[in-house]
């Protein structure tokens, strides 16, 4: 938790944030240390969770990661009953008035830049990793909160 916190206030930016899911873990700590951030969790359908996961983690099998996917899902129902937060569904990000609610929800004093919503639509992006790469959550620095490896 120290290492999340240093990492967070040493930013320049003054808004900054981190979508990691391992950060479901930690949501009581961030709460406490971080107590006016928002949260928006990003709800998408089991398999297709575990599909993306499995093209991500290449190394894992089917069923271990249905259970930690399971586990996470559980955690975030826990973090929605506990704190205010913003669902939304994961193929709704691809429409620019679900970007703009989630916007407001985190920076209502910030206008919604619509020229580069339109700008960054047209773009198609692809996170490509070596599938023979060390596991990329060993190297995280939640590495030590997450089960199952």
């Amino acid at each position: 938790m120290q290492d999340l916190k240093e990492l967070m206030q040493s930013h320049e930016a003054e808004h900054i944030g981190n979508a990691d899911p391992a950060l479901l873990y930690l949501m009581d700590d961030i709460k406490n240390i971080f107590p006016g951030s928002k949260v928006v969790l990003v709800e998408r359908e089991l398999h297709e969770t575990i599909d993306s996961f499995i093209d991500f983690y290449t190394s894992y099998e089917y069923k271990s990661i249905q259970e930690w996917i399971e586990s996470l899902f559980e955690i975030m129902e826990r973090i929605k009953q506990k704190y205010e937060v913003k669902a939304v569904a994961h193929d709704d990000l691809n429409h620019m008035e679900t970007c703009s609610e989630v916007w407001e929800y985190i920076l209502p004093e910030e206008p919604f830049d619509v020229k580069r919503w339109n700008l960054l639509d047209e773009l198609y992006i692809n996170k490509l990793i070596d599938k023979h790469s060390n596991h990329v959550m060993k190297k995280s620095i939640y590495h030590k909160y997450i089960k199952y490896y």
